[in-house]
């Protein structure tokens, strides 16, 4: 028998002793992952591609980030909760049941293989932004075509998978999802070859780029008080530089430590087969949290995303919920019709041109808030 299909029943075996309580708290955590990640990477999108200054190759690379989690939140974190409540029995049949059994799990794959290569792309960029400050090697071009080799290079890496995976039927009449490859052995490569190529190598060539740039950073020498424009601009590029490294830093950190287990899985599985049936749920709920993870780190460490989200959330707020009434109550209905009124009662007591009159009935201006790049 397939070592993965011992897996798979382990997972039954898992679910079995778990209690109802434990499955409601689970669900409940998926639930909230969910919605802080749909909400914070759609953010994501609006404040780059709104902001005409923010539409540079490292939020680029942000934003691909971003599509990748929001991939695996939409396709495979719903499957995880049926998992959590049923097991790993396929509750769809059919040809849409087949589908959703190749679709879901190969893009989960598929957007943690995008989520580790994209953040080559960061080190690597932000390697030639500080050892070269004053070339401009990644280009706008050049990042979409890296975007481009990243989600190819991916989806033939893991076309092994999507090829694979099936329908499986047991004898008391359940259907499973599962990964058929030609044999054992080419399992075991194949886990293996994932497992290095998209954790492993990537975390090194990381590693390396960025102890670079840390050397590179501290050399630096301290801009004296009496500074000309040059060394201004130079100033304020090496700060955002140190902020951009921070955010980087913390997201790599992020990834190597809630990933670990989900690549490391396959490996122990074949090993230890239904002996690591408890590590199902974290191996999998580690690496979805960061989903929803990225997105506060974008905020905690960059100013400009916390200017755009305001800027975005902030209007949405006043219309929706801000409504101030003659007490100064504010109360969470439509407002139109209120404001409506009393805009016909004050135009008919006052004279307009009057001060009373400007001040009273004509609209104040909205402060349009731009959002630099990093």
């Amino acid at each position: 028998m397939n070592k993965l299909n011992e897996t798979s029943f382990s997972d039954q075996l898992c679910r079995s002793g778990t209690s109802p309580v434990t499955q409601a708290i689970q669900v409940s955590l998926y639930a909230i992952v969910m919605l802080v990640s749909l909400i914070g990477n759609a953010l994501i999108f609006a404040v780059v591609f709104k902001n005409r200054r923010m539409r540079k190759p490292v939020n680029f690379f942000v934003v691909n980030m971003s599509t990748a989690d929001i991939l695996i939140t939409v396709f495979y974190m719903p499957r995880m909760i049926s998992r959590i409540w049923f097991g790993s029995e396929w509750g769809i049949r059919g040809g849409l049941g087949l589908f959703l059994c190749k679709v879901a799990p190969f893009t989960q794959e598929l957007s943690a293989s995008v989520s580790v290569l994209t953040l080559i792309l960061m080190a690597v960029d932000r390697f030639f932004a500080v050892l070269f400050p004053f070339k401009r090697i990644f280009t706008n071009t050049v990042a979409y075509v890296s975007i481009a080799v990243v989600w190819l290079t991916a989806m033939a890496v893991r076309s092994p998978m999507f090829y694979g995976l099936r329908f499986t039927q047991q004898e008391d009449g359940k259907t499973f999802c599962i990964l058929h490859l030609d044999s054992e052995i080419a399992f075991n490569i194949y886990s293996r070859f994932s497992f290095i190529l998209f954790y492993v190598i990537p975390l090194m060539v990381i590693v390396v780029l960025y102890s670079a740039v840390v050397v590179s950073l501290k050399k630096r020498k301290p801009v004296g008080v009496d500074l000309t424009t040059i060394q201004r601009k130079y100033k304020d590029r090496l700060k955002r530089t140190r902020k951009v490294m921070s955010m980087l830093f913390t997201i790599v950190f992020v990834f190597a430590v809630f990933w670990c287990l989900h690549f490391f899985f396959p490996i122990l599985s074949t090993r230890f087969g239904a002996k690591v049936c408890e590590l199902i749920f974290p191996a999998f709920f580690l690496g979805h949290a960061t989903s929803a993870i990225n997105p506060c780190i974008y905020l905690i460490y960059i100013e400009n995303y916390r200017r755009g989200f305001h800027a975005i959330l902030n209007p949405l707020y006043r219309r929706c919920f801000a409504c101030v009434t003659s007490n100064s109550r504010v109360i969470p209905q439509d407002c139109s019709d209120i404001v409506a009124a009393r805009r016909d009662s004050y135009n008919l007591s006052l004279t307009p041109g009057t001060m009373e009159f400007e001040s009273t009935v004509r609209p104040r201006p909205v402060e349009d808030l731009t959002v630099a790049d990093i």
